[in-house]
């Protein structure tokens, strides 16, 4: 199994990858969420555990209790995911536009006077197994710089591979259209995760944005196309919507990974056994 982890791209990408790792041994669990930003990814892998404060400092003896967080950007965005709370065992997802936190059982109230970390019971589960990484996006959307992007993703890749885990960590297209501001974010991102990863960085806008794209997925290019691609941005043709690409361009990344997995020896029969977890 590979494991999948980001936002709005990795969840529009499954299918895709599905068919491109077809025959290879490997399937794809996809835990994409659309709209999250790495907070939340990170959150629910388990690599940054967020620190939740709850009214009036007191997790109630049954329900679901609010809770303030960094979580809260884009709440509506978080996947729930099982997890504990001050020992606790529940499930933290959102409601009405907050993250609230919904106990398993009901039980004694646990006095909690100050911010306590939710610790997730996905991300250990899955940490043995090889993992795509493709996060962040969303945060450079929010106006996080690079250095932020980088540094959370750095931080999630690093408790995986502490794990034993394989990582490769996908870099960002740029948005059609994209503001300048947002499309330098993006590729100072791009390139730092690059020059810290190497092999295990995939380029992604790089592919979308050359000549011999029209070639790889028989399409033929307009003269919007001829100019995004020219600005460095992802082309219309490729899309849909300014900020998504349509199944012909998750067709296309999918083939980049599936390659990319094969050079890094990822797809070997013996590849399964070596790294799924017991």
């Amino acid at each position: 199994m590979i494991v999948g982890w980001g936002s709005s791209s990795m969840e529009g990408i499954g299918p895709a990858l599905e068919v491109a790792l077809d025959g290879t041994g490997r399937e794809l669990r996809n835990l994409g969420k659309g709209g999250e930003t790495s907070h939340h990814t990170a959150a629910r892998l388990g690599a940054l555990p967020p620190l939740l404060t709850l009214p009036d400092g007191v997790l109630p003896a049954a329900g679901s209790v609010p809770v303030r967080s960094v979580l809260d950007l884009q709440a509506v965005s978080l996947r729930a995911v099982a997890g504990t709370v001050a020992g606790v065992r529940g499930v933290l997802g959102p409601s009405a536009e907050q993250v609230v936190f919904t106990r398993e059982t009901p039980g004694p109230p646990v006095a909690v006077p100050g911010p306590v970390p939710f610790h997730s019971l996905l991300g250990p589960q899955l940490a043995a197994y090889d993992t795509l990484l493709w996060i962040g996006k969303n945060d450079l959307h929010h106006g996080d710089s690079a250095e932020d992007v980088v540094g959370r993703t750095r931080a999630t890749a690093g408790w995986l591979t502490a794990r034993g885990t394989r990582v490769l960590v996908l870099g960002h297209f740029v948005n059609t259209g994209s503001p300048a501001e947002l499309q330098r974010r993006v590729e100072a991102t791009n390139a730092a995760l690059q020059a810290e990863y190497g092999d295990h960085f995939l380029d992604v806008n790089g592919p979308l944005t050359a000549p011999h794209v029209w070639e790889r997925t028989g399409l033929t290019a307009t003269a919007e196309d001829r100019a995004e691609q020219a600005a460095g941005r992802k082309p219309p043709s490729l899309s849909a919507d300014h900020n998504h690409l349509d199944m012909v361009g998750y067709h296309l990344v999918a083939r980049l990974v599936r390659d990319r997995l094969r050079v890094l020896r990822w797809l070997e029969p013996a590849a399964e056994a070596v790294h799924a977890k017991p």
